[in-house]
């Protein structure tokens, strides 16, 4: 019989878990920094992040990860926004696609309540999604993320 993995946060797609009985954690995590692609060491251990502070970096994380690239996630994790590169970007189709893509990678997270205000835009090369994330405690916080530059 073949080991299914699913972290606590994790859902098997098509259950519907009521939001309201859950009990949130928002954590703690490794600090990582995107630019340098690793962790942050202090002179002795792993530096960390917790709150919203390690939600918006599990954001980054998700939006920066190709779904299905990866065997070490699920297949819930990452986005398929990578699928759209060589096509227009700036398209309200694509636009669309990129809306509809961010929602699916983040909304996965127990700690998010909403994502609105999604808008796209493409500077020197670059795609960037803008939004609000609401979360399941109702604080907001309007982040801007390079998804593939």
């Amino acid at each position: 019989m073949p080991i299914t993995r699913l972290t606590p946060t994790e859902v098997p797609i098509g259950v519907i878990r009521p939001r309201s009985k859950l009990r949130v954690v928002f954590g703690k995590s490794p600090r990582f920094d995107f630019e340098a692609g690793d962790f942050v060491i202090d002179p002795k251990d792993l530096t960390l992040v917790e709150g919203l502070e390690n939600l918006k970096q599990w954001i980054r994380k998700a939006l920066g990860t190709p779904r299905y690239a990866h065997p070490i996630y699920t297949w819930q994790f990452g986005n398929e926004i990578f699928d759209l590169i060589g096509t227009s970007l700036m398209t309200s189709s694509a636009k669309a696609l990129v809306n509809q893509f961010v929602r699916e990678a983040l909304l996965i997270d127990p700690r998010i309540k909403e994502i609105s205000n999604v808008e796209t835009s493409i500077e020197e090369g670059n795609l960037y999604v803008s939004f609000t994330v609401t979360t399941v405690e109702d604080s907001l916080m309007s982040l801007t993320v390079d998804l593939v530059g």
